[in-house]
């Protein structure tokens, strides 16, 4: 099985300069709990998922407007291609302990999402 059979699309993202309170609009907008971080070309250079966001305004003490989102993104990130083997991408999922993982086009375009939920729905009707 491959990932574009599973994955969820599209992927809805945030840019670099954005702050967190762009990519939890995305989030509530999209019903997501991950956005893909995208530089000015449109590549993924990270992701920021709701626990992210909402840890650092706690620790931080600053309001979401006020997080630059590459502070509180994670990076470097590990994507997959929609021809990749489901097998694969979830053992290096559980390897890099990612419950999410972006998909990305040849270019490096993101185009959806894959989840561990994505990939026990697909376990499930196999």
């Amino acid at each position: 099985m491959r990932v574009k059979e599973l994955m969820t699309s599209p992927a809805y993202t945030c840019g670099i300069h954005d702050t967190a309170s762009v990519a939890v609009q995305v989030m509530w907008d999209h019903d997501c709990g991950v956005v893909p971080v995208t530089d000015d070309h449109g590549h993924v250079v990270g992701v920021v998922t709701d626990r992210d966001i909402c840890m650092a305004a706690h620790l931080r003490g600053l309001p979401l407007f006020l997080l630059p989102i590459d502070s509180v993104m994670s990076a470097p990130v590990y994507t997959c291609a929609p021809d990749d083997d489901i097998s694969d991408v979830e053992r290096r999922m559980s390897e890099r302990q990612v419950r999410r993982v972006p998909v990305v086009d040849a270019s490096g375009l993101p185009i959806g999402i894959l989840s561990v939920g994505d990939v026990a729905l697909g376990v499930r009707r196999a």
